[in-house]
């Protein structure tokens, strides 16, 4: 387990902070790269903090394989009992979630992050998120990827997810 600060003041960070509990986890290949990652986008994005969602879907997609597999699991179960956000519900989300629904959070974060990412490369990811804090996320999405507003990339995320579990090689 890990957690990162970074202080910014204007637009100087000023400190940056990480901090791992070493409890018999191997944390350079656990929390450190998860950690490294909130600061480094904390760089790229310090007038403007990234929704949680972004920051903790990008964050979680530097986890170990094994991690993942676990944000997986949690996604697929909560689109079994449909319990999943609606991407305009997690994406415009200001706090996170009930600890109950942690598990859905991260799983839906990292995947949409990914999905995302690779659609168009991680640079698109980051023109994507720019423009969505100057102009929404109707627009970054159509300007960025060709996609109408949020209802149609929950849609086309979806159809995704169910084409990655009939084909687990593809990533599912």
């Amino acid at each position: 387990m890990g957690s990162s600060l970074v202080n910014v003041e204007g637009n100087v960070i000023t400190s940056r902070r990480i901090d791992l509990l070493d409890a018999n986890t191997e944390f350079l290949s656990a929390a450190l790269p998860h950690e490294l990652t909130h600061i480094v986008l904390k760089e790229r994005f310090k007038a403007k903090s990234l929704p949680r969602w972004a920051d903790e879907g990008v964050a979680t997609l530097a986890d170990s394989a094994t991690k993942l597999c676990r944000h997986r699991q949690d996604l697929y179960a909560a689109i079994d009992n449909s319990t999943t956000f609606p991407a305009i519900a997690i994406m415009t989300m200001e706090a996170y979630p009930p600890p109950d629904r942690f598990g859905v959070f991260y799983g839906q974060s990292v995947s949409l992050a990914e999905y995302l990412v690779k659609k168009n490369g991680p640079h698109r990811f980051l023109e994507f998120m720019e423009e969505a804090s100057n102009r929404g996320y109707d627009s970054a999405l159509q300007q960025c990827y060709e996609i109408a507003n949020t209802g149609e990339l929950d849609r086309q995320w979806r159809s995704s997810l169910k084409r990655d579990r009939l084909d687990p090689s593809t990533g599912g």
